[in-house]
């Protein structure tokens, strides 16, 4: 191959009326080459094409594709490695290759047939859409450290983001959280993507079976909700980010709070504060995009909702009845109750937020007779200093709940007494 500014040269003398011998003299070439270099020829940069090289693998190439192929259909914690590839080819098929040679060509395989299915495309945000996730943070709650769950509502056209702290991730937890933000943004989203994992529903084998408090909940608000695939997570990969945007940015350090319900209203404001950015890609404001999405928002309803659910439970010989499997309320009447689940009873460590039930004769309060009973607790008392109510036993003891200065004093139950000012 000789160089271009030869080829330019003959292309010139031939131009110039130089014979094919004389062009073949002067530039010291055949007068074959010369002909070659005169025919009309593409000589734009051609694409590089790596010379295939013979390769040990070639003789069980068919056999190590068959056996990758399959591994398509199996799970992928049971697919073949390049260390089982080649254990197999020595120990069935006696092959005198070495392990290097294996792993470089299931590899290639691996890239060539296999990681099409890791490329993704961006999302498109449609305003009035909601993603909805739930992440985990601890957070002081009475001065207790308490690992709290908080409900993320990511709104993909704007990229706002919304939060509520709960104790658990149940379906009241959830209704309680959506009401929250529907409130706070002063509309319905027309459509809600939530993640598969929740308790307010599943997407098991494409059939959607939701909960009886979010179906009726769904209908109540009218919006549209769908599940996402199990082990998706990049189809609602907004609020995937939300989640981890909103642990950094407003629960380091850890919050401390007694009252959730205050915490939760002056969380939103503190979200709203975050969207004081441009977006990441349309370069507005992220609070002017907003006010697109809140436009196409539905109408809130006139009726409230209640987000609790309603169980007829047994109380035991005690009066008290069992929620959630681990906590004790004190029922109205001994032998049954109509007890209610709300997000406030979902496990935590404060007590400020779960509901209390009526007392019972058994829990609390003189007996049938009118005379004060040994056993008694005080579930719910009035503060009068002029009572002759039996006090509990020093493991029971508690503060007066109207708020009196002393409350409830004395070491054992006969002699229990209580001192209100």
């Amino acid at each position: 191959m000789i160089s271009m500014s030869k080829v330019q040269d003959i292309r010139r003398m031939r131009r110039e009326g130089e014979s094919i011998a004389g062009i073949a003299r002067k530039a010291g070439v055949s007068e074959p080459t010369v002909r070659k270099y005169l025919k009309p020829q593409d000589l734009s940069p051609k694409i590089p094409v790596r010379a295939k090289r013979p390769s040990l693998m070639d003789e069980y190439a068919p056999i190590v594709d068959a056996w990758l192929e399959a591994d398509k259909g199996v799970w992928h914690k049971q697919r073949h490695t390049a260390t089982r590839v080649w254990q197999r080819l020595v120990e069935e098929e006696k092959a005198e290759v070495s392990y290097s040679t294996v792993r470089r060509y299931v590899r290639a395989w691996k890239d060539a047939n296999l990681r099409r299915d890791d490329e993704f495309l961006d999302q498109v945000g449609i305003p009035a859409d909601m993603q909805v996730d739930f992440g985990q943070a601890d957070a002081y709650v009475v001065g207790v450290r308490t690992r709290m769950h908080f409900l993320a509502c990511d709104f993909p056209f704007s990229n706002v983001g919304l939060s509520q702290m709960f104790p658990g991730e149940t379906a009241e937890c959830v209704c309680e959280g959506l009401m929250a933000v529907f409130r706070y943004i002063g509309g319905v989203p027309r459509r809600v993507i939530l993640d598969n994992a929740t308790e307010c529903g599943r997407k098991i084998c494409g059939v959607i079976r939701t909960s009886e408090l979010f179906g009726l909940f769904a209908a109540h608000f009218g919006f549209e909700y769908v599940f996402c695939n199990p082990g998706s997570g990049n189809e609602k990969g907004g609020v995937e980010n939300k989640v981890g945007a909103i642990r950094r940015r407003l629960f380091v350090p850890l919050p401390r709070f007694d009252d959730l319900r205050a915490y939760n209203g002056r969380l939103l404001d503190r979200c709203m504060a975050l969207a004081d950015k441009e977006h990441y890609v349309k370069g507005e404001p992220e609070s002017q995009l907003f006010v697109e999405d809140r436009f196409a928002l539905l109408p809130l309803p006139e009726a409230p909702f209640k987000a609790v659910t309603w169980q007829r439970m047994k109380a035991d010989k005690y009066g008290n009845v069992v929620l959630d499997g681990r906590h004790r309320y004190s029922s109205s009447r001994p032998s049954s109750a109509a007890a209610s689940s709300s997000w406030a009873s979902a496990p935590s460590t404060s007590r400020s937020t779960r509901p209390t039930a009526p007392s019972s004769p058994r829990t609390g309060g003189p007996t049938a007779t009118g005379r004060p009973s040994r056993w008694s607790r005080p579930a719910s008392c009035r503060c009068c200093a002029a009572s002759r109510r039996a006090g509990p036993t020093a493991a029971c003891a508690r503060r007066c709940p109207t708020g009196c200065a002393d409350g409830w004093t004395g070491s054992r139950q006969s002699l229990a007494r209580r001192r209100c000012a």
